[in-house]
């Protein structure tokens, strides 16, 4: 679904920001 797609895109931004 689109959600899953869009929590999936904040989770990588996330871990992008916390390296």
């Amino acid at each position: 679904s689109q959600g899953e797609a869009i929590i999936l895109e904040i989770l990588k931004g996330y871990q992008a920001f916390t390296q």
